[in-house]
């Protein structure tokens, strides 16, 4: 696949997965008295702030992959790729299990109950968006496993090796037109 075709998909991609991270991940909602009061909805990045970070970071190698040598870029590929997987693997674990454990503070002070009191009427309701996020984030590493293996057929970057001649003998013109024009440079 061409350079420009692999990197408009990894920015694609990694826009896809921003957008989805930035939408309602969690509801969460109280029944005092039997009545469902919504109390609020959190997006991903502010229920998992380390995600901005990374996909901030993915924002960053992908501008170094275009620039870069060959083995450069295997690198910066391979470790956001790695660093992408590990995260993909969390964040399932984290929206199977619900945990909006770094949201305590929102929720003590939109309950008046302290987490440590122990909250026990909240539901938590989850979204379609992480699922989302989470495709994003395959269709992500997906493409840099391509960059992985397709790099090596994309153009070199031409390296100039030669100075340009500054001391170059200019010859004297011997006509009197020619020493007409030298006079003016």
């Amino acid at each position: 696949m061409k350079k420009a075709r692999i990197l408009a998909l990894w920015i694609a991609f990694a826009g896809f997965a921003y957008v989805s991270a930035s939408q309602d991940w969690f509801t969460l909602s109280m029944n005092p008295n039997g009545d469902k009061v919504v109390l609020s909805s959190y997006d991903g990045l502010t229920t998992y702030p380390n995600l901005s970070a990374l996909l901030m970071l993915n924002f960053a190698a992908l501008l170094a992959v275009a620039f870069v040598g060959t083995w450069a870029r295997k690198i910066t590929t391979g470790l956001v790729g790695a660093l992408n997987l590990v995260t993909l693997v969390w964040v399932f674990t984290r929206i199977q299990v619900q945990d909006v454990s770094a949201l305590a503070k929102q929720v003590e002070q939109l309950t008046g109950i302290a987490a440590v009191h122990g909250i026990k009427n909240i539901a938590t309701a989850t979204q379609n968006s992480p699922y989302l996020f989470l495709a994003g984030l395959a269709l992500l590493i997906a493409t840099q496993v391509l960059v992985l293996l397709g790099e090596g057929k994309w153009p070199k970057r031409e390296s100039k090796t030669e100075l340009p001649q500054s001391s170059r003998k200019v010859e004297e013109p011997k006509d009197a037109i020619g020493i007409w024009d030298s006079q003016r440079r």
